[in-house]
């Protein structure tokens, strides 16, 4: 044998792409020996989204009879509870940071393409793109010239490790050097093209970089051009990721502080509401009343949906607030998540059931009955948990009687 591989049952049971579990190297002489490029699919414990793709995407005819012909496929799962030395050292090799990773090597074990989470058709692309000409190796060497062509960098940036996966090591990676070469071969007059913008939302996290100072200085015309939520959440988002990670650090500390005597809105914004979260977990621990928090923070919060955590707000904020027997809290908690679901981003089926679940205990019931019925909607287009849309129906019978 060339190698030690072991198939991986479980997508061999159905017609999907056929992974093999692999040490570190010595799948390359089976590539050799196949004569194919490899992919190598980075998943773990806990990944959902990786679960998504082999229920949804592996077993898609169109993918895996691309992905089984052209490829050598190899799963290197990343268990929690038994490490293993040979993949860790596998994702090290290739910079490997987020579950599901994609990356395509050569027989040689140089990287060719990478991919992300993706839908069927992109996944399709991705295989095709790895196969042709045009790919991550090609954009790389595009770039080793001094070159950086636009739609190069969009299509680099958009497979390459996010900048801001670097905070501890202050965006020192390969996605920022490309941002910086790339803004400093731009006409400043272009920083505010749509492309151009398109790149900043997905791409620009290092809040010391050229083209972030520019978006800051100028929020004002990019918010006429793209509107000023957007423009907000950008900029707010650069900082929240900033100030994240391990609080003891220094790097933390100093952005902490950093961001604390800014002044700058959406850093104005960042320290309200990281003053507002730490209060409302505090009224939650000590199972304390909500109504003073409501009285400051109400109007905060249904004027920027879009910039607190949604997550916490409904399943921590909300939750707690439905245990009370207080309707102004209440009241408060329904319009909350009104403003919440008016973001397009947000729709999803446990902020509806939770919305329901408010009308419900204020008494509205013909509402709760709408909402909860588009929760269970939602939930089956998703393909959400059985047990989880076999609850929201039986508690539609519970609002309906």
């Amino acid at each position: 044998m060339v190698c030690v591989l072991f198939l991986s049952s479980m997508l061999l049971s159905q017609d999907s792409i056929h992974f093999r579990m692999a040490d570190d190297t010595a799948f390359l002489k089976l590539a050799k020996a196949e004569n194919k490029p490899i992919l190598i699919y980075f998943t773990g414990t806990g990944c959902s989204l990786c679960v998504k793709m082999e229920k949804n995407v592996f077993i898609k005819e169109e993918v895996y009879n691309l992905y089984n012909s052209k490829f050598v496929n190899l799963e290197a799962y990343s268990d929690s509870r038994k490490p293993n030395a040979a993949i860790e050292n596998l994702r090290k090799r290739y910079d490997v940071i987020s579950n599901p990773s994609f990356v395509f090597i050569n027989q040689a074990g140089a990287v060719i393409h990478k991919g992300r989470y993706s839908d069927d058709k992109k996944f399709v692309q991705l295989a095709q793109q790895a196969l042709s000409d045009d790919n991550y190796a090609a954009w790389k060497a595009i770039f080793r010239k001094g070159i950086y062509p636009a739609k190069t960098v969009a299509d680099y940036l958009a497979v390459e490790n996010s900048p801001a996966f670097y905070t501890e090591e202050n965006y020192a990676c390969e996605a920022q050097k490309v941002l910086d070469k790339y803004f400093s071969s731009v006409k400043k007059t272009d920083y505010l093209s749509a492309f151009n913008w398109d790149i900043i939302k997905k791409h620009v996290y290092n809040p010391h970089s050229p083209i972030f100072t520019f978006l800051v200085a100028n929020q004002k015309e990019y918010s006429e051009k793209y509107g000023a939520k957007e423009v907000d959440k950008k900029i707010f988002n650069v900082y929240d990721i900033y100030c994240s990670g391990n609080t003891g650090t220094v790097r933390y500390k100093q952005a902490k502080k950093e961001i604390e005597s800014s002044t700058i809105i959406q850093a104005k914004k960042w320290v309200y509401i990281k003053r507002m979260n730490e209060e409302a977990r505090k009224i939650i621990a000590n199972d304390k009343r909500w109504d003073d928090f409501i009285l400051a923070n109400d109007q905060f919060i249904i004027s920027n949906p879009h910039l607190i955590n949604t997550y916490e707000v409904s399943f921590d904020w909300v939750e707690s607030i439905c245990k009370t027997n207080s309707s102004l809290a209440i009241r408060a908690a329904n319009n909350w998540m009104k403003y919440i679901l008016a973001e397009p981003v947000n729709q999803d089926a446990y902020y509806y059931e939770i919305y329901a679940n408010t009308f419900y205990l204020l008494n509205e019931k013909s509402n709760a009955i709408l909402h909860l019925k588009k929760a269970i909607e939602l939930a089956k287009q998703n393909n959400n948990d059985k047990e989880d849309i076999l609850a929201m129906e039986k508690k539609l019978i519970t609002y309906n009687n």
